[in-house]
């Protein structure tokens, strides 16, 4: 079963009905608040109803899940470096013995966090939506448990990112390393907001990418000397990586285009796009270590906001009909041929089938 067809088919025909939550002058009305909730709800019962199957480590949580019943708190510091999440499962434990509270509660932070995301931060919510399953973010919820809470809590830091609330954003990136320790990678974007993307800023933007990409393998070298020892390089390279790869330079490439127009909406389009050019920095070592796609993707869900404020920014009526047309192309292209075994999710069954 494609249940995640059927999500972006519901998304689709609820924009419809709902047609102003992609309203400049009424960014924020209650339309496009409800449509976030919807689809956020949505998100929740796919993740929380869910087998075992359906994510690549998914069983496997359900195991430790079981095993933390037997641990005592003092175990639990001693035995794992993230603590937060084996605290979370053991209270989990406490209310039932069940795994699948486990899948509902987290799938339940990710779907609120997202949601919230999408509807203070993105113009074209649908947008957004489609790309969260045509892009993996999604897929990736239901198999990296320990990262996901991660991710949620980070989503929530991007608003003292922009309020410039230092000791907050901070205090929350630490909070999301006692769920997964490569959140602590997050921590520089603190640094990316700017006033205006200059032209000299982009000029140095394409000097260090060429630079960075040729000389991968040594800092590969060098960050595997302090974290991350136990993952070797692997020159047999994946296509995925560079699919990927591609998909985010394409992405800026476009939002360059349309710089001066994203500039004068409200989307805080200079800290958006330094995020995703700094995923996409990161996307280059991916095909090295495949394991280094958990970091770009902190800084990569910005194209969930770009690209749908690419599609905002466009006035006329046939403007935004061929905008939306080549959206919908390529992210069907990317979904069913990239994404649609990614992560496991796929084939969907329910925890009762």
């Amino acid at each position: 079963m494609d249940i995640y067809s059927v999500f972006m088919l519901i998304a689709i025909i609820l924009a419809l009905f709902l047609p102003e939550i992609s309203s400049q002058e009424e960014r924020f009305t209650s339309k496009k608040k409800v449509y976030c909730r919807i689809l956020g709800f949505s998100l929740f019962l796919i993740a929380a109803l869910r087998s075992t199957s359906v994510g690549i480590d998914s069983l496997q949580y359900s195991r430790i899940y079981y095993r933390v019943q037997q641990l005592s708190l003092g175990d639990i510091i001693a035995n794992f470096l993230e603590v937060g999440f084996y605290f979370l499962l053991k209270l989990l434990t406490l209310i039932s013995k069940d795994h699948q509270i486990a899948f509902a509660v987290i799938g339940a932070i990710y779907a609120y966090s997202i949601s919230r995301f999408i509807y203070k931060h993105s113009r074209e919510p649908l947008a957004s939506f489609i790309m969260l399953i045509s892009m993996m973010y999604f897929a990736f919820s239901l198999t990296g448990l320990r990262q996901t809470v991660a991710i949620s809590i980070l989503l929530f830091s991007i608003d003292y990112i922009l309020q410039r609330r230092w000791k907050k954003f901070f205090l929350l990136v630490f909070c999301a390393c006692l769920f997964h320790r490569s959140a602590i990678f997050f921590a520089p974007a603190y640094f990316l907001k700017k006033r205006q993307i200059s032209v000299s800023r982009i000029s140095l933007y394409l000097f260090i990418a060429p630079f960075v990409f040729v000389l991968r393998p040594v800092f590969l070298n060098l960050i595997q000397l302090f974290l991350y020892s136990d993952y070797r390089i692997d020159f047999e390279q994946s296509a995925g990586g560079w699919t990927t790869l591609f998909v985010y330079i394409l992405i800026l490439i476009v939002a360059a285009i349309f710089k001066t127009p994203l500039e004068n909406s409200n989307c805080d389009f200079p800290f958006f796009f330094s995020m995703m050019y700094y995923g996409m920095i990161i996307q280059m070592f991916v095909p090295l270590q495949p394991t280094i796609f958990r970091v770009s993707m902190y800084y990569n869900i910005a194209s969930i906001v770009l690209i749908p404020e690419i599609i905002g920014v466009q006035k006329e009526g046939l403007s935004r009909f061929i905008a939306y047309s080549v959206f919908f192309i390529l992210m069907g292209i990317q979904y069913y041929i990239f994404t649609y075994y990614a992560a496991g999710a796929n084939p969907y069954s329910f925890f009762w089938q």
